[in-house]
Formats: structure tokens, sequence, C-alpha cells
């Protein structure tokens, strides 16, 4: 990566946050001494901004031979920055003199995106750079800081956007079993970060132990291996025991009129700026989600035993939530966006119950003028659950809003990445408290998974896409959309159209594959392949390997 600019006083500017090193190259001076200090962003004076590196102070310096053009760059460090300060130069850096070296794990990039809108196109490379930047040997929360941690709740919240993006089975296997190696033998706990710093700590919350459940199930489902589950069943099982000890604790706790502190440990929605999401409807939620996929890992590997328990402690948690979370309004507990969000994607309400969360969740959106005010968990649903009640419209204001707080707001005030929060920089160009301010945190790029799964509309109906649910999300503000990724089968692509009224689909399932084409009922003169078709109906349309187009009437 070639820098784009640079300065008298020896700033460079690559365009682009990422994590990796600099090539330098240059003749100097027997004894010259170069130094260079790394930072993600600057100060409306042009200065580096390097509070929010806390602890940390990168810099490279590089002690010149002399005698002609020297090239040097570092072998055993890296750094995650945009713009690097050179000092010791005699001349004004050109773009030869610096070089940005990117460097991530998981494998090469293997999804694209594109659309009528530049602002989401921004958004998708943006997730797309945090991703990079932070699955660095090991998945780490920030490439810049004095932290570089494996925290199991960043990495798991993210987990959905991630697969699309990378062919990351062997990747996530790997750090899969990193968080088993933590697992503590007595608990079934795991530890807040993987690796860990001792063999058997498991120290985690609970919400952020999801990890242990989810990383293998995400393995399975975009990628078609269920090797993890099978060689390590007992693990899982075995973590799984806290979910079954949480639903007799959290019952028993709120029985007693939430006395004294609980037995169990919930961190919540992490850096969110809506309050009022209560934990023990958190731990509901992902005892339900995580009970269920329990279930099916017991089901494939012949544990009937464990079939029935996991089935039956999925309903229960589920009648809990309904019971106890969900007003005879409509209302879910809190009224937050995380709350409605949660309840929408997983279908944790009654039949009945549908239109009035529909219509209390999109009064949410609108009181919050469509920004988006979740942390960790309502983040990595807040699209997906809108989309998934038939509120796309909503789903669509809210991801293409520009102002505070959301995604489109980061994308207008500069960010080439993700932002560990929504207020990361004010729109005159000064910062917030820089204690936790990162620029490159890839948690909230949980927008990736809905941008290809539902604007796009491409999702695994079964493991590995060896069945394809085809279901776009038609935006009247968006004239068209594309998105493309690698299954284990080949490349699944979709684009979408509009164009004076009419819509036109290609589709490409890849060899092996067939895909489940779910279209709005309210499509009139459908055709595919240019043949007039019936409309479609609940169970989609059938399609197999090859190239198909589809066109219709709004």
């Amino acid at each position: 990566m070639v820098s784009k600019c640079s300065r008298e006083d020896g700033l460079v500017d690559f365009g682009q946050n990422f994590a990796g090193w600099t090539r330098l190259k240059l003749s100097g001076q027997p004894g010259q001494t170069i130094t260079l200090r790394f930072a993600e962003d600057v100060y409306p004076d042009g200065t580096i901004y390097t509070a929010n590196l806390r602890g940390a102070n990168p810099a490279d310096r590089y002690l010149c031979k002399g005698g002609g053009m020297e090239t040097w760059e570092p072998r055993f460090t890296y750094h995650g920055f945009r713009y690097v300060q050179i000092t010791g130069l005699t001349n004004r850096p050109g773009p030869e003199t610096l070089t940005g070296i990117v460097a991530h794990s998981g494998g090469p990039v293997t999804s694209t995106f594109a659309s009528s809108s530049p602002l989401l196109d921004r958004l998708y490379q943006n997730v797309l750079w945090s991703q990079r930047s932070n699955y660095f040997e090991t998945m780490t929360d920030c490439p810049q800081r004095d932290e570089r941690y494996g925290w199991v709740g960043d990495a798991h919240f993210f987990l959905a956007s991630s697969a699309y993006n990378q062919n990351g089975a062997s990747f996530f296997t790997k750090w899969f079993l990193d968080c088993v190696d933590t697992q503590n033998p007595k608990t079934g706990n795991i530890s807040n970060g993987a690796p860990g710093n001792r063999p058997g700590a498991g120290n985690a919350q609970l919400d952020w132990s999801a990890a242990m459940m989810i990383t293998p199930w995400t393995i399975w489902q975009r990628y078609g291996d269920a090797g993890p589950i099978r060689q390590n069943y007992p693990a899982l099982r075995l973590y799984l025991t806290q979910w079954e000890k949480f639903a007799t604790q959290v019952n028993q706790f709120e029985a007693a009129n939430r006395k004294g502190a609980p037995p169990y440990r919930i961190i919540g929605d992490w850096v969110s700026i809506e309050q009022g999401t209560s934990k023990e409807f958190i731990g509901r939620v992902l005892g339900y989600l995580l009970s269920t996929q329990m279930a099916a890992c017991a089901e494939i590997t012949g544990h009937a035993d464990d079939l029935r328990t996991f089935t039956d402690l999925a309903a229960r948690f589920r009648a809990e939530i309904i019971r106890q979370h969900i007003g005879a309004d409509g209302t879910v507990t809190g009224d937050t966006q995380t709350a409605y969000a949660y309840v929408t994607r997983y279908g944790l309400y009654a039949p009945s119950q549908a239109a009035l969360i529909r219509e209390k969740f999109r009064q949410r959106m609108i009181a919050d003028h469509h920004g988006v005010r979740t942390g960790f968990h309502g983040t990595a649903n807040l699209l997906q659950g809108l989309s998934t009640i038939g509120l796309s419209d909503q789903a669509a204001r809210t991801v293409l809003n520009e102002e505070f707080p959301g995604w489109g707001c980061m994308v207008k005030r500069g960010a080439t990445t993700i932002w560990e929060h929504w207020d990361g920089k004010h729109a005159d160009g000064t910062f917030p408290s820089a204690w936790m301010n990162s620029f490159n945190h890839y948690t909230f790029g949980g927008c990736g998974e809905w941008l290809m799964g539902y604007l796009v509309g491409l999702q695994n109906d079964s493991p590995g896409f060896k069945c394809v649910r085809v279901e776009p999300s038609i935006i009247p503000s968006l004239e068209w959309v594309a998105g493309s990724f690698e299954s284990p089968y080949g490349t699944v692509s979709n684009r979408w159209e509009r164009k004076n009224g009419r819509l036109t689909m290609r589709l490409v399932i890849p060899p092996n594959s067939t895909g489940r084409v779910i279209l709005p009922a309210t499509v009139r003169n459908l055709r595919l392949e240019q043949k007039p078709i019936s409309a479609p109906t609940g169970t989609g349309i059938m399609v197999t390997s090859g190239t198909h187009h589809f066109s219709w009437d709004e």
C-alpha cells in the first residue's frame, strides 16, 4: 500500500486504517536516525492522535548505514495505523519513501459487495478492513493500543459477518481450540480471552462465554464442517451445564425479589448508548439460542438423551421470555432496540404477538430517529431483527442514516474501519475520552451479515450452503445491490436491480448446490429465464446450480 500524500513535516497518510508495518526506503547518511510513529487519526491541527493508544508507544527507529539506497522493514512487530509521522529525514518524503505492508490471517478475502450507495460500499470496506486488521494469528479486539486481546465476546458477536468474507474454517477452528484450552474442567466455563493466560481458568461472563458454542456452530453452518463439534462434543456438553444452572438460578433469583447479587455474571449490552436491556433477558435469549444449537449438535452426534434435554431447555427459555419479558401491548422488556432485535430475529414471541411487536419495534426506531443506540448484543442483531419481522424499510433507513449515532455517521466522519464507540470522533474533528477509543474494532461490524445475508439476500438454508436461501431485501432507496462469496461448493452471487418499475435479479448457484428463492408475495408478472411462472409461495422457488434470471413488477 503506497502512501496517498505526504507533507513537509513528514506526516504520511495511507488513506486507510489497517494492520501491518511499513517498508522504509531512503538514501541516508551514516548514523542518521529515522523515527516512525504510528497513529490512527490526527487532531484538527494535523498532529497525530496517539492518546487513544494508552500505554502503548508504537515507534520504529532505524539507524542508517549510509553510502547508498537502503531498504528496511521490521520483522518482529506490527502496528494498527493509518498515519505515520517520520522524523529525522533531510528531505521531504515522497510516495516511494514509505510503503505500507498489509498483513492478516484467516485466508484471502473471498467476498464482494457493491451497490448504488457509496455509503454502503464504504461501510462494507470498513467491516472488511477491521476484520483483516484483527484476524492476526488470533482474533484480537484492536490492533493498535496496549490490548490486542482475544476477547471471546467481541469475536463471537462478529463471526456471522466475518464468515462471509474469508474461508475461515481453519482459522476459526484453531481459535475454537484455544477456547477449549481455557475451559475449567469443573464448571465448564471458558476464559474471557483466548488464547488464555492460563489453561483451565474459565473466568468468562456468561454472555461472553457463548463463543464456546457459537464458534463451532458457525463453522458447521457456514463451511459445512461438523468436525469441531464431533471432536469436542464432551467439552460442549460440559459447557452447557452452565446454562442448565443459569435456568434455575435466574428464576430463583427473581423469585427472591432480587435480594443480593445474582449467582451468575452477565456483562450485558456493552458500550450501548441506550439503557434498560435486562441482563436476565439477555441471559434467557442466549440460553435459548445455545440450547437450540446444542440440541442440533446432539442430534448429529447421536446423543439422544441430550437432544431431548436441550430441546426442552430451549423451549423453557423461550416460554419464560414470552411470559416475563413481553407485555400485552407488544412492549419487550426495557423498550430498547436490543430487546426488540433479539425477540424478532429469533422468533421469541407467540404468533399472536407478531403484529404488536413489529409496531413497537417500528415506533422505537422512529423515536430514536433511526440512530443505532445498541451495544455488542444489539448491534449484531438489529438490522437482521428488523428485516426478519418485516421492517426492512426501517433497517434501510437505519443503515443509511448519516446522523449520529450509527454506521453512516462513522463513514461521514471519515472512518475507514469500524469504531469501538459510536461517538469515537466528533463532527468538528475532536475526540472524546481516549481511554476506550479504538478506531479499529470489528464488533460493530455486525451490519456486514445484514448487507450480504439480507440486503443481497444470501443465507445458508442448510450447513455449508448446500442449499442457499435467497431472500433479498428490496429497498426503495437503492437502485441496485450485488454481492458474492465463496461457499464450499463455489461462488454464490446475487444482484438485483430496479429500472422503470421492473426488478431484475441475476442469481448464481454453484455446482452440487441448490437455491430456495423467496420473493415478496406481492410480486407481479414474475418471470424466470423470460418465462412466466406462478407467484412465489411461502416455501419459495427451488432452483438448481447455474445462473438464473428473475424479473418482476413491483
